[in-house]
């Protein structure tokens, strides 16, 4: 017998193996060597894909996700609480400064002891009572 194909390499390796290539493989150095070599590689990719794989979750590690997200969820929604009522603190604090604004600007509008329309008029009168002084 010839030394094994990659065909038969693959076949022996998936555990499909023949009692020719079995014989074969028992007194054969280079063909043993192969398939010890592609045994190797593929452990070390086996290695490797668990390595990045996630672990299969379990049916109580399943059940155990939900209490789990609540509590993330919760601990999350407890964290942002104080960051929205600072943010409205501030919001609340901002309107009132531009109340006071408004208020300061209508209070000084209202406090004039003549109304804006009519300054040129009281302009007149007081330039009449200076004439009349002199």
């Amino acid at each position: 017998m010839t030394h094994l194909s990659t065909e038969q390499i693959a076949q022996w390796v998936a555990g499909q193996w023949t009692p020719e290539a079995e014989l074969h493989v028992a007194g054969c150095a280079q063909c043993r060597a192969q398939l010890s070599e592609f045994e190797e590689v593929l452990a070390q990719f086996g290695m490797s894909v668990r390595s990045v794989a996630p672990p299969p979750v379990t049916h109580w590690q399943r059940r155990l996700m939900w209490p789990r997200f609540l509590a993330v969820a919760a601990a999350g929604a407890l964290l942002l609480v104080p960051v929205y009522r600072e943010r409205q603190v501030r919001e609340r604090a901002a309107l009132e400064r531009q109340d006071a604004q408004l208020l300061q600007q209508v209070d000084s509008e209202i406090s004039r002891a003549v109304p804006g329309a009519m300054d040129p008029l009281v302009k007149m009168e007081s330039w009449n009572l200076n004439e009349a002084q002199k």
